[in-house]
């Protein structure tokens, strides 16, 4: 019986947890060998000087170790040994390994295989060579090699005739951008130098089939030692029905949004009519009563009933007017907000007329407070509507508080907002209403016979937002209420 001499095998890896877990692989499979190891493509060469080997078992992780570039260095100024590259490789890398001259390639994920590899050593190297060979005619996505520095198209698989309709004879010794659309020289030369600029390049690009029409694809290209000079190595995936389905995706999502946004209006006029109904015909019904009482009872009733009856019907009828006031003021403040013109104010000063103004009316019966600091703060603001926001929160702060209460208007100056806060000692906002506060006709279901259209807070809260600013609130029902507006700061 003949006795098999051991393989004499150098192993490149970084990893000494690699050279461990090849080992045992090889020592299960029963295959004779020897085994040095080195951590890096210079300890190469001078290790076979010292150390016979009969094949290198070389990791590809590149650019720690480029298995290419070692095979090519092989080569040209070493012994002509058998390399088996071993890694986590695409089917573009290993045929890119394959060309360069590999014996086999194996993957970490089927590493049994490299027994049968160092085996084989000494047989046919071009049974692995013709294996890659299929695999890079048989892939779906179109795989080119492209010299580096001219562009020129070197090696293409078959899949080109699939996907874009050349024949891979079309293509050999043609540039590049052949399948580009109109592409002049200078745009020809910018792709190809961002190709060569990086190990690897993602681009997503229209491209042109031979009869002339156009086609999305992803191109991955990879640049790779060939020969003794550098190629890229691009893979075309046709991309079109992806992007198709994503176009189609966007289209339903923009319907569905339009759907929503047509059902918001809807259930918003249905709000608004409600609303309409309910504050109107309350003040009617109290007004046709209270007429009726007059033509039916005149002659028996006092001069103070008369005038009790009157002034019902007066008091009801400002009631009306008010919420005709109100509809029509969401109407200006809509239109105020579509015709925005910030400038720059002293937003303290600003804040103090507008307290001033609402102190001397509807806030005389309330002890009211303000307080600035510093006593003068930039912002920019359209004067009109942020006149409308702060008129808003300080009426609502008067009317949802008892008389005699405390309201408190402090104006901050941070570091890069102003801060606007208007504080009551109130209704404050149930908990229950606190996610609607701010929708349009929502009102609090603790407001009793306080009336309103809650229409307020919803144009407050756009006006903020439209100066790049927010509002929030703090609130306990039966405690009062906090509202907070930050605005951008104008430094000094």
């Amino acid at each position: 019986m003949t006795k098999l001499l051991p393989i004499r095998m150098l192993f490149v890896s970084d990893r000494p947890e690699e050279t461990t877990h090849i080992k045992q692989t090889l020592e299960d499979a029963k295959v004779p060998f020897t085994f040095a190891a080195v951590r890096g493509e210079a300890d190469v060469l001078p290790t076979l000087r010292t150390t016979p080997s009969d094949v290198i078992v070389a990791v590809h992780r590149p650019p720690t170790i480029d298995a290419i570039h070692l095979i090519a260095q092989l080569r040209s100024t070493g012994p002509k040994l058998p390399v088996i590259v071993v890694g986590d490789l695409d089917t573009p890398t290993a045929i890119a390994c394959m060309r360069a001259g590999a014996s086999d390639c194996v993957l970490f994920s089927d590493l049994g295989q490299l027994a049968s590899a160092a085996n084989g050593i000494g047989g046919r190297p071009s049974d692995a060579l013709d294996r890659f060979e299929v695999l890079f005619h048989e892939a779906l996505d179109v795989i080119l090699v492209v010299e580096a520095e001219a562009g020129i198209i070197i090696d293409v698989n078959q899949s080109v005739e699939t996907v874009l309709g050349y024949h891979p004879r079309d293509l050999y010794g043609q540039h590049f951008s052949i399948l580009f659309p109109d592409m002049d020289n200078a745009s020809r030369e910018e792709i190809l130098a961002e190709l060569r600029a990086y190990d690897t390049t993602l681009l997503s690009q229209q491209f042109r089939r031979k009869d002339g029409t156009l086609t999305s694809m992803d191109l991955t290209a990879t640049l790779i030692r060939w020969g003794t000079g550098k190629a890229i190595l691009a893979t075309l995936r046709d991309v079109s029905a992806r992007n198709e389905a994503e176009a189609a995706q966007r289209e339903a999502e923009d319907l569905f949004r339009a759907l929503q946004r047509e059902r918001a209006m809807r259930e918003l006029k249905s709000r608004f009519a409600y609303m309409i109904t309910h504050e109107v015909r309350n003040p009617l019904a109290v007004i046709k009563i209270a007429a009726a009482t007059l033509r039916d009872y005149e002659k028996v009733l006092d001069d103070t009933k008369r005038h009790e009856k009157f002034e019902t019907i007066f008091r009801e009828i400002d009631r009306i007017d008010n919420l005709v006031e109100e509809v029509l003021e969401f109407g200006v403040g809509e239109n105020e907000i579509a015709h925005f013109h910030p400038q720059q104010v002293d937003l303290a000063l600003f804040c103090r007329e507008i307290f001033d103004e609402v102190h001397s009316t509807i806030g005389s019966k309330h002890m009211m407070i303000f307080g600035a600091h510093p006593p003068t703060l930039r912002a920019s603001v359209d004067v009109k509507l942020m006149r409308r926001v702060l008129l808003n929160l300080l009426s609502n702060a008067v009317k949802y508080s008892p008389v005699g209460n405390v309201i408190e208007m402090r104006v901050t100056g941070l570091a890069q907002h102003v801060m606007i806060e208007v504080e009551d000692n109130g209704i404050g906002i149930l908990e229950a209403d606190k996610d609607r506060i701010f929708q349009t006709f929502q009102r609090g279901r603790n407001v009793g016979r306080v009336h309103g259209t809650g229409i307020g807070l919803a144009i407050t809260r756009q006006a903020v937002e439209l100066h790049e600013g927010t509002i929030s609130f703090t609130s306990k029902e039966g405690q009062g209420t906090i509202f907070t507006i930050m605005l951008p700061r104008i430094d000094e």
